[in-house]
């Protein structure tokens, strides 16, 4: 129990300094500070999938590249909205529906729909496969049942009855819901394209190259031009660099005690 809370607690934190690379006014923000900001990570991440992604330093890079329906708030984690305007909960509270932003677009130019949405779940909760998360829409009506080969998909209760609305149908009320869709494995996907602030642009076992998404609803305010992350589990050269201001993130192994900025 106590493991499940600090990997939790760990994610929540993590998720919380990534998303305060994105600034709610530029105006404030000197354009020549704007560079490539590097990162050190030990281990190269085994799944970029948000579906099967489980680990925190996935999280991390994931939490930047797709987004779904809410997202952490930078200021006290609670959920805000993301590629979503608006909500609405019914009077019984077993009816949400989502209003989808207009704006809302994958890293090549089109639209994110609700049928978008509605496919990346159903994905996320096919029977075939063991995605990790798909257990936590278990809240809405016949989820549960498809997951486990019992319904057929037809009658699971996610709507689009518009093109920018999508509705859920709950078996009970669930006030933290907007929590629960803030998880990665929740992201709107589309094969070859990203939902997120950035795009993928190159991957390998030695690094993974992060730019900005031209076509993210929120790009003006998204302040970091280009994320540059290094796997590398060789302590003294991460301290050696960390010193040297190649690299201002360090998630692993590093010298703590030859860190000359203890600050």
């Amino acid at each position: 129990m106590h493991k499940t809370f600090f990997y939790l607690f760990f994610i929540v934190l993590c998720i919380f300094c990534l998303n305060n690379l994105f600034c709610s006014d530029l105006s404030s923000v000197d354009s020549k500070l704007q560079k490539q900001l590097s990162i050190v990570f030990t281990t190269p991440p085994s799944s970029l999938h948000p579906h099967n992604a489980t680990f925190v330093q996935e999280t991390q890079i994931l939490s930047s590249t797709y987004e779904g329906l809410f997202s952490y708030s930078p200021v006290d984690l609670t959920a805000q909205n993301a590629l979503i305007q608006d909500y609405k909960v019914s009077r019984n509270k077993l009816t949400w529906t989502f209003y989808i932003k207009p704006t809302a677009k994958f890293s090549d130019g089109t639209e994110i729909t609700s049928e978008d949405i509605k496919k990346s779940w159903l994905d996320l909760l096919n029977p075939q496969q063991i995605n990790p998360f798909a257990s936590f829409l278990d809240c809405i009506e016949g989820v549960q049942e498809y997951r486990e080969n019992k319904l057929d998909i037809s009658k699971v209760a996610i709507l689009t009855p518009e093109k920018n609305k999508l509705v859920l149908r709950l078996k009970s009320p669930t006030s933290h819901l907007p929590q629960i869709l803030c998880h990665h494995a929740f992201s709107v996907i589309k094969e070859n394209t990203f939902s997120g602030a950035y795009i993928i642009k190159e991957h390998n076992k030695n690094f993974t190259l992060l730019e900005k998404n031209p076509h993210y609803w929120d790009n003006k305010n998204v302040a970091i031009p280009s994320i540059m992350i290094k796997y590398n589990s060789n302590t003294e050269q991460n301290t050696f660099e960390f010193n040297c201001g190649k690299v201002q993130w360090i998630d692993g192994s590093v010298e703590i005690d030859k860190i000359l900025d203890k600050n």
